[in-house]
């Protein structure tokens, strides 16, 4: 459950990256090279975005 959670939020990054719908996003995504397969790049995708997350304006960061 925890790769399909990655893959959604990588999803959903890609398209606010892109603006495209989650189809093109997650071929998009399927066309990286990632030596890990679709997991490891929604993964990266995922750390890319919370190190990118600036906490101080959302009350609920941890």
């Amino acid at each position: 459950m925890r790769a399909s959670a990655a893959l959604d939020e990588a999803i959903g990054a890609v398209r606010t990256w892109r603006q495209c719908d989650a189809a093109v996003a997650l071929e998009l995504l399927l066309e990286q090279q990632n030596p890990g397969g679709v997991d490891a790049e929604a993964t990266r995708v995922a750390r890319v975005v919370d190190h990118e997350a600036d906490g101080r304006s959302d009350p609920d960061w941890d």
